[in-house]
């Protein structure tokens, strides 16, 4: 077979074009990765991958490994994953690609498989931290991450329709009186605007903002800041000064020699309403120091961003400042209890001492976690995790509560209520806002205050105290229906004391327990009337004997503890017998039943001064009470159980009142 001539030309041509191209996109990569244009770059040597034969395996290898190491730089943990794993099976030779693998793992939720690669690390570089947090953060992972843990109940996350788009949503901000959400998004701002920003591949950064409408609602149009911008800068991440009329934010755009740096910037809003473009916030001389992320605290006073500025921890650091009157004061790094080796991200204040960001150098559940720091008096930070569903695999951060709960509830009890940006549920990465709400969590005591015999007491007094810092006594008065209710603290020991003119105090201690919902505890109360005969029920004797049976503990403990209470009064004791037997016998028993129960007593710590025992045998019968009328319909409030009373009744009716003259009293009084 003949070939024309002009075949050969072009297979020769092609043999040349194709390494120079090939050499081409790779200096395009290359480039781009240096700029930090990640998607870009990513999408380049995804192109050179594809272009590079199986023969050529270490190279194969490493433009797989760039490629990943492109996309985990635009957070796309999903692409990076793929491309690691094509880096290993082209058996990429450097060994942080066990890392890498790890991170990834646990940035998409494979908590055995970024355990599996953090070990295998960790047999070639004991001492690797990096590896170490991997390992620690995959355990942990295993074994919290779980949507039935208590701190799952507390929590409740939604995506957010009205705010998010299918393109990058995060940085939410609320005006001081909480009826504007602010927040950065790349979404397309109209039909012609198609600008792309080749470090992330989606529109440019811009504001915008969303005005609570009538009846707050949050229903209306989403409406982008004007005039804040050029073309080609992103901008996003606002923060308001408290008359709302400043704020900062960030801007990031391509500098010298085609560097992205983002700074600081400053902006004032007319009498109009609209924004002026803003004029650099200058924190540092060197511009080309990346300074971005603002918030301010509530006060004004407490600057909190994002540096990576020489001396810091490692990676991108958090910084405060104190503005005075509108100018740069002290400068401070949080210190190493909050910054690690890796980036700190996205502050938000709520106080000058308490600000929540975003971290991925700490122990976690994947990606950007987010923890909340506490200035302690001495001047150091205490960290907290926040639990799931707050935090995932993916990235989650930018946690905004809303200043004002009430304007964002919905008319829910809610103690929190804001959004925060995630990327879970996203494969490409891409983060959305997400509506975050913490019912409250309430813990009661109430309960009814009555009289022995069970009627309620209005009007008594209620106090209590806890052994917390922050539990000072509280004090309420029962209600008609002798009611009460108060707030009080989870994990909290008290101390309960009844009070009421007239009647006995009585003490109650009571533990509430850890909880992550809300809890109820009822406590009633019975009162003993100061100078009245009280029944002690539910006191046994053996049989013909003064012996007190075991099942007596309980309420004689009862007793012993209105004693205790009460350590101003006298206590007689009073026992009486029934119309069988002789009157001298009967009298001699119910003597010495008083005096057994005097004896348990004292035996516990009552000192005798304040005891008296008397036994009447069957002298005294029983006067029958309201209450006891209510429970044997056969009686009438006021009847006297008298033997020639008893004597008219059916035999089961008189065994009834036998037991009821067979009883015990006391009557407490102030002195003798």
């Amino acid at each position: 077979m003949r070939f024309p001539l002009s075949l050969y030309l072009a297979i020769l041509t092609l043999s040349f074009v194709l390494p120079a191209c090939t050499s081409r996109l790779l200096r395009e990569a290359e480039t781009a990765e240096a700029r930090g244009e990640y998607h870009q770059a990513m999408g380049l040597y995804k192109q050179l991958y594809q272009r590079t034969p199986r023969e050529q395996r270490a190279e194969k290898a490493r433009l797989a490994f760039r490629s990943g190491e492109n996309a985990r730089c635009l957070r796309a943990f999903a692409s990076a994953r793929t491309s690691y794993h094509l880096a290993l099976k082209y058996q990429y030779s450097d060994s942080l690609l066990l890392i890498r693998l790890a991170e990834v793992a646990l940035a998409t939720g494979e908590y055995q498989e970024a355990l599996t690669f953090a070990r295998r690390y960790l047999s070639y570089d004991s001492a690797s931290r990096e590896a170490r947090l991997l390992e620690e953060s995959a355990d942990f992972a295993l074994r919290m991450a779980h949507p039935s843990s208590p701190s799952a109940l507390r929590y409740k996350v939604t995506r957010s329709g009205h705010l998010s788009s299918s393109r990058s949503d995060y940085g939410v901000a609320y005006s001081p009186e909480g009826k504007t959400i602010y927040f950065t998004s790349h979404r397309r701002p109209s039909a012609g605007a198609s600008t792309q920003s080749p470090i992330t591949g989606e529109g440019l950064g811009r504001i915008y903002a969303l005005h609570q409408g009538a009846n707050a609602s949050w229903s209306g149009k989403v409406d982008t800041l004007a005039g804040l911008a050029s073309p080609q800068s992103d901008i996003g991440t606002p923060t308001f000064t408290p008359d709302g009329r400043t704020m900062y934010y960030t801007r990031s755009e391509q500098g010298k020699e085609g560097v992205h740096t983002a700074q600081i910037y400053v902006a004032s809003q007319g009498g109009d309403g609209t924004w002026r473009e803003g004029r650099p916030f200058s924190i540092f001389e060197d511009s080309t120091i990346l300074v971005a992320h603002p918030s301010l605290s509530p006060s004004g006073k407490t600057l909190f961003f994002v540096s990576d500025v020489a001396g810091g921890r490692g990676g991108k650091d958090l910084y405060r400042m104190s503005l005075e009157h509108g100018g740069i004061g002290a400068i401070y790094n949080l210190g190493e209890q909050v910054n690690s080796p890796r980036d700190e991200l996205f502050p938000y204040a709520v106080s000058d001492s308490v600000v929540y960001f975003a971290s991925e150098g700490w122990m976690g559940y994947g990606g950007l976690d987010v923890y909340r720091a506490v200035l302690l008096p001495h001047g150091s930070y205490e960290l907290h995790h926040l639990p799931y569903p707050i935090n995932t695999h993916a990235d989650d951060y930018g946690f905004a509560p809303a200043p004002i709960v009430d304007e964002l509830s919905g008319g829910k009890s809610l103690r929190e209520v804001g959004f925060l940006a995630s990327s879970r549920d996203d494969l490409r990465g891409v983060p959305h806002l997400y509506r975050f709400e913490l019912e409250k969590v309430e813990t009661i005591i109430e309960g009814v205050v009555s009289d022995r015999e069970g009627y309620p007491l209005s009007g008594v007094t209620l106090s209590l105290v806890g052994n917390r810092r922050e539990g000072q006594m509280q004090a309420v008065t029962t209600d008609q229906q002798g009611s009460y209710r108060l707030p009080a603290s989870a994990d909290t020991d008290y101390v309960m004391l009844a009070s009421a003119q007239g009647y006995l105090n009585q003490y109650v201690r009571i533990h509430t327990d850890p909880s992550d919902s809300s809890e109820v505890y009822t406590v009633d109360f019975y009162l003993a009337q100061e100078g009245r005969l009280e029944p002690l029920r539910e006191v046994y004797y053996a049989f013909d004997s003064a012996e007190i049976l075991p099942e007596s503990t309980p309420s004689l403990d009862s007793l012993l503890q209105l004693m205790r209470d009460n350590p101003q009064v006298q206590l007689t004791l009073l026992a009486h017998a029934d119309r069988h037997g002789t009157d001298a016998y009967n009298v001699a028993l119910s003597q010495r039943r008083a005096h057994a129960l005097l004896q348990w007593l004292v035996s516990r710590g009552v000192a005798e001064s304040r005891l008296r025992s008397e036994g009447y045998g069957k002298a005294r019968p029983f006067v029958v009470t309201r209450r006891v009328a209510e429970e044997y319909p056969f009686l009438t409030e006021g009847q006297v159980l008298d033997e020639v009373f008893i004597a008219t009744l059916p035999e089961d009716q008189q065994r009834q009142c036998d037991a009821l003259n067979r009883r015990t009293e006391f009557r407490a009084v102030s002195s003798w």
